[in-house]
């Protein structure tokens, strides 16, 4: 299970942010985001470029899930 922290870093992955640009955004190191990708991958059992993936796959599936949500819900108000 990811920390808070942890799944916010990992869905900023899967934006396609940097680490230099996830530790601006969250006001952190370059080590600590990097101690979270580290942390993330072993957590999800993934290597090298799987873990970017994986956080692009749940990022769109979020983002998905929400703009369908908000489609709903602008059908029931309008």
């Amino acid at each position: 299970l990811l920390s808070n922290r942890q799944l916010e870093v990992f869905l900023l992955i899967g934006e396609g942010l940097t680490s230099r640009q996830i530790s601006k955004r969250l006001g952190i190191s370059i080590q600590t985001v990097g101690a979270h990708r580290k942390q993330i991958a072993e957590k999800l059992g993934t290597v090298g470029a799987e873990l970017s993936q994986a956080a692009t796959a749940c990022y769109w599936m979020q983002r998905s899930q929400t703009q369908g949500t908000e489609k709903t819900f602008r059908m029931q108000a309008g």
